[in-house]
């Protein structure tokens, strides 16, 4: 028997949101809802996942990137220290 529910809510959420919520993690981000295409700053985005190490996203990014997930980025949401990564790894649709 095929039952029909409604999709759940996508819970949308602030920069600072996400880090008080997942401090020091590398959080997948979908559809964001940039201020403007030139800033980091943004009104909301739904959190994909989360990853202690950065390496760790690339898979769920491939897979944002190919169910053609619109404005797809990886953030860190602690404080890098010298000589870490670089903090922002995004594409822009």
């Amino acid at each position: 028997m095929v039952t029909h529910r409604a999709a759940e809510p996508v819970e949308r959420l602030t920069w600072d949101e996400i880090c008080a919520r997942y401090p020091d993690q590398w959080v997948v981000l979908a559809d964001i809802a940039r201020i403007n295409r030139t800033d980091f700053a943004f009104t909301g985005a739904e959190v994909i996942a989360t990853f202690t190490e950065r390496k760790a996203a690339t898979p769920t990014m491939k897979d944002l990137h190919a169910a053609n997930r619109r404005s797809v980025a990886c953030f860190f949401t602690g404080k890098l220290i010298k000589g870490d990564v670089d903090p922002l790894w995004h594409s822009r649709p």
